[in-house]
């Protein structure tokens, strides 16, 4: 490997490493200042023109992506959480009433 490349993969094992342990009041004050570089960048660059195809290709992907789902109304049950994986990530389901 060449030099810059291997400090650039050092630089990003370094960034993920320090993500990895950052607290999430840490993370929330990088992402805003990341946003606010974000919006000055994008006061002083001027807008990308989309073309024909890029948008075919968003509205595309977006049909594929995106399930409609029905709206049940709250007289059908009570929405309860499953817990899955030790307790970490939740499955939802309405119970009958």
């Amino acid at each position: 490997m060449q030099q810059p490349a291997m400090l650039a993969l050092l630089l990003t094992l370094l960034h993920t490493l320090r993500s990895a342990l950052c607290t999430r009041a840490e993370l929330a004050r990088e992402n805003l200042a990341l946003r606010r570089q974000l919006a000055a960048l994008s006061r002083f660059t001027p807008r990308v023109r989309l073309r024909p195809a890029d948008r075919a290709s968003s509205v595309g992907l977006s049909q594929i992506g995106s399930r409609r789902r029905a709206i049940q109304p709250p007289s059908i049950g009570r929405i309860v959480a499953l817990p899955k994986v030790g307790g970490l990530h939740h499955r939802y389901e309405r119970r009958a009433a």
